[in-house]
């Protein structure tokens, strides 16, 4: 079992990476969209 702390900043950590995953992929699909690379 995971200790809670571990497992609260392991939660904490996956929370950052999925925002940071959500805000590249707003900023960069528009871009990459837009510069006709995707049909």
């Amino acid at each position: 079992m995971f200790s809670p702390k571990f497992q609260s900043h392991a939660i904490a950590a996956i929370a950052a990476l999925f925002s940071a995953a959500i805000f590249v992929g707003a900023s960069v699909g528009p871009a990459v969209s837009n510069s006709g690379l995707i049909a």
